[in-house]
């Protein structure tokens, strides 16, 4: 994810839809969160709409 900061930290307090409309922040506990949260941040980095 490119950008400042202050995005970054904006797009993991907002829920979002691949994720389930869970917020990012709140997949980062559980092994399969972060599995999902990482393949939307790869989608997010090739472009591929998430």
């Amino acid at each position: 994810m490119t950008g400042s900061i202050d995005k970054a930290r904006g797009w993991l307090k907002t829920a979002n839809r691949a994720l389930g409309c869970e917020m990012p922040l709140d997949l980062i506990d559980t092994e399969i969160g972060t599995r999902q949260l990482e393949e939307v941040l790869l989608r997010i980095n090739y472009g591929i709409f998430s």
